[in-house]
């Protein structure tokens, strides 16, 4: 880019139509020595990459009914992070191979999650989600770190927040009518979740959610 050209970009102008966390993971999800290709594509894969790690950490968080506390993750050594991160960050700080551990995790804990809930190894699961926001806070970019506070990433969690609270509600109006069995109801709260965007499980713990994939 260049501002002679006419092509240049000022942050105002970027901050205004992307999401903070958004552009700062386009700027650092390239090694400091590579090029930087600055495009639509870098910010709508950046945009997917915080619908993926959003999701993880908020359905994570829901299934252990807490986060890990701030201090936790910020405080979290090399020597309690994947091996094959700590190697990619000491290999002359291989962004892609740290980010390529960081997604490795995300998908062996959904895996775990979407697998039958009576077997989850909640203590394993509680350190994996330990583990993938220390690794993103090494870029700066633990969603839930309060300098995100105000931020459209902070306005997504709390939408998903709020998302979750009326979400439970009605799945606990959705298991009042199968206990009266009122199956119709039932189903039909269920059809009107998932017309709405949310996938809705059965399982011998309960009923839990996820937005469809």
């Amino acid at each position: 880019m260049s501002k002679s050209l006419g092509n240049g970009l000022s942050v105002d102008q970027v901050l205004s139509q992307h999401p903070a966390w958004v552009v700062r993971y386009a700027l650092v999800s390239v090694q400091y020595r590579s090029m930087l290709e600055w495009s639509d594509q870098s910010l709508q894969e950046a945009q997917g990459a915080y619908d993926r790690i959003s999701n993880f950490v908020d359905r994570a968080g829901r299934i252990l009914g807490a986060q890990p506390e701030r201090d936790r993750v910020a405080g979290l050594g090399a020597d309690n992070l994947p091996e094959d991160f700590v190697q990619a960050m000491n290999d002359d700080i291989n962004v892609s191979g740290g980010l390529a551990a960081l997604y490795a995790l995300i998908r062996q804990a959904n895996a775990a999650m979407d697998a039958d809930p009576a077997a989850l190894d909640r203590k394993w699961l509680s350190n994996a989600l330990l583990q993938v926001r220390a690794m993103l806070d090494v870029f700066g970019l633990d969603p839930l770190d309060p300098h995100w506070a105000g931020t459209a990433s902070d306005q997504d969690d709390r939408a998903m927040r709020t998302l979750d609270t009326l979400v439970g509600q009605q799945l606990l109006e959705r298991e009042q009518a199968r206990k009266d069995h009122d199956f119709a109801r039932a189903d039909a709260i269920r059809d009107q979740l998932s017309a709405a965007g949310v996938a809705v499980a059965d399982t011998p713990a309960g009923s839990t959610w996820d937005l469809s994939r």
